[in-house]
This record gives structure tokens, sequence and C-alpha cells, in this order.
């Protein structure tokens, strides 16, 4: 679909822009197993809708006969997909200069300390490429990249006007508005990056394609517990055997802690841009 934007206000502003998203999403079922995969882009030629359908195919057919996973604790690898889903919901509202003052954000205080691995920068690009490109964020703030965390070290947080007003900050450009709303600190184009594997599977290890129930995270303390859809065991970086569906539950914030390897599979979910993740030592709860 095809949209326009315009923003003026009384100090002079006076912005707009076209913006364009093309999406496809399908679900296939085979016997008892179901798969589910999706695209989207500002761009129709990035769409490959043949993709899509033989990928969500190929999930469905794998996944036959999957072995119940004995609850213990494994190594994991995120997708893009299930990882943007669980960090999506944990990791911006903690990021948000709003909460930080609420004292509704784990980071409150920590400018400068390592939060997480070392080897991992978080940042937010608005003028990249991606579902929420744009120049200027919902108060007409001009945008610009913003790195939040780099080597691990958190940087800063994001403000919008309002915000940045009431506590004597000034805004980073991450006003955002969803439709008629008031505008409220979000990102635009959030990436989650660092050095890169080829084989992010390494040793054995549950891979997880994506997650039911994240919206339900705690983005103040960082816990979770989510179904997991479509599981492996992966082995040399290649899917193995099925799995039936289990839970997983464990803390986003410990997991970015300490990281197994990215991986060179980069993805754009819905704002989010990153690559499959490897984690050490997750709770899974089967049979």
């Amino acid at each position: 679909g095809r949209s326009h934007r315009e923003l003026a206000n009384t100090n002079g502003i006076a912005y707009s822009m076209e913006r364009t998203l093309a999406a496809v999403s399908l679900e296939a079922i085979r016997e008892q197993s179901t798969g589910y995969e999706f695209d989207a882009s500002p761009f129709l030629a990035d769409i490959d809708a043949r993709v899509v359908g033989e990928a969500a195919a190929s999930l469905a057919a794998r996944s036959i006969g999957g072995e119940e996973i004995e609850t213990g604790r494994y190594d994991a690898v995120l997708s893009p997909i299930a990882a943007a889903s669980i960090l999506g919901n944990i990791l911006i509202p903690a990021l948000s200069g709003r909460n930080v003052k609420a004292g509704r954000s784990p980071f409150a205080g920590k400018i400068g300390e390592q939060i997480f691995d070392e080897t991992l920068q978080i940042y937010d690009d608005p003028l990249s490429p991606g579902a929420g490109s744009t120049a200027w964020d919902a108060d007409g703030v001009l945008t610009q990249r913003l790195a939040f965390v780099e080597r691990g070290v958190l940087e800063r947080f994001a403000y919008d006007l309002k915000t940045g007003y009431r506590y004597g900050e000034v805004s980073t450009g991450s006003a955002v508005r969803e439709g008629r709303g008031e505008p409220g600190i979000g990102v635009h184009n959030l990436f989650i990056d660092g050095p890169r594997r080829s084989d992010p599977g390494g040793e054995r290890a549950v891979w997880i394609h994506d997650v039911v129930g994240a919206h339900t995270a705690n983005p103040f303390s960082g816990d979770f517990s989510v179904e997991i859809s479509n599981p492996f065991w992966m082995e040399g970086g290649e899917l193995a055997e099925p799995l039936r569906t289990a839970m997983f539950a464990g803390n986003a914030f410990e997991m970015l802690r300490d990281i197994g390897g990215l991986g060179k599979d980069d993805r754009r979910v819905g704002r989010i841009t990153l690559p499959s993740i490897r984690l050490s030592d997750q709770q899974m709860i089967g049979k």
C-alpha cells in the first residue's frame, strides 16, 4: 500500500512524505503440522511470494513427526523472527527515556556501563531503508543515527519532545505515532549487530523458528515465557530432526550478556533488523 504523511505546526514546520509498504504471508498445513512465513518491505522488488510460500510449506513438511523434548537446559539458536519477537517487546521499552525517568527501566543510571555482551551493537538508523525510514519524527524533529549500545556499553536513551522538556533532556528524534494516537517514544529502524560467524549453530542446539506469547514478557525485569513454534535440533549449522512445540522461559537481558554468536542471516522483522542469535544454557519445558 501507499501512504502520505504531512506534519505542520505553529513553529514553522511543514513536512510531507510518501511511504510504500508491500507484505505477503502464508501459513501451510501438512497433516498435523503447520508452517508460517512472511516478508515485508517498502520496496515491492524485495518481495518474492514464491520464496515465502516455499519456506512455509517446507517448515510444515519438515515438522511432521517431531519428537518431544525433555524438560531441561539446552543451547538454543533463535531465528531472526523469534529473536525480534522477544527483544522487541522487552528491549525497546527499556531504552525509552520516559520509562527510565519513571523508574520502569532496568537501565536507569547505567549510562557508560557494560550491560550486554561486548560484541553487541544496538542502534536506530531512521535514514536507512526500512519499514520506519523517515527524515523527521512524529514531533517534527529531524532524525539521526542513534547508538544505544556500543560494544555492550550503554550509551544513551531515546527521547521525544514531551519527555525531553519535562526532564531537561534533548529530543533524540525518537517520537513515533501509531494511527491517530499521540506521539510516543519508539524506534524507527532498530539494528542489533556485531561480529558474525557463518555457523551460529556450533554444537547441537534447539533451533527456534518463531515464538507465541512474547507480548506477555515483562519489559522491566526482562522475564519471558513463550511457546516455541517449528523447533528443530540443529547440528553443524544445519536443521536436523524436528521437535514438538515446547515452552521456552528466560530473561532477555541475561541472554544478551553472554551470546554464543550471531549468524550471517540478517533479516528485517517489522522495525528491527537482526541475525540469528546463539544462546547457551536456556530453559526448555517439554515432557
